[in-house]
């Protein structure tokens, strides 16, 4: 089983800032440009219907994130694919500073079915000490294949 991703919207962060090495994200997806890097990953299946799904941002070099503006992650209700809980925002996050933040959830696939969740991620992101700071759209797709 992989995950996969189609992305939509264009919008990027680089690597820089949790102390978890890039090597255990290699299993996962996500996409770069020059202001952050969007990344996700689920444990391995081993059998189970059931798997944790990761997703994490975090800021390039001279970017960082605004930690007072609203982070939030959605998932579209799609068949054969759920997504749990379906809509988190920066509390529930399981890391949040100015060096990015990270999302849990439950990933669950329904037998013999192929299936997409569809996710929107929200958040914003500075440059630098002079606070020029964005709100980010991002729309990005994981595939659960088998």
């Amino acid at each position: 089983m992989k995950l996969q991703v189609t992305q939509l919207v264009a919008l990027g962060i680089a690597l820089a800032g949790f102390a978890e090495s890039a090597a255990a994200w290699t299993q996962g997806s996500g996409v770069t440009d020059s202001r952050y890097t969007l990344e996700w990953k689920a444990d391995p299946a081993e059998g189970r219907r059931e798997r944790t799904l990761y997703v994490r941002v975090r800021p390039s070099s001279g970017w960082h994130i605004a930690e007072a503006a609203p982070a939030t992650l959605r998932f579209d209700p799609m068949p054969g694919l759920s997504v749990d809980p379906a809509k988190q925002g920066r509390d529930d996050a399981t890391q949040h500073s100015g060096e990015g933040f990270e999302f849990e959830a439950a990933l669950r696939k329904v037998p013999n079915t192929g299936a997409a969740a569809s996710g929107h991620l929200k958040f914003g992101i500075c440059q630098g000490q002079n606070e020029r700071c964005f709100i980010v759209r991002r729309h990005f797709e994981v595939a659960y294949d088998e």
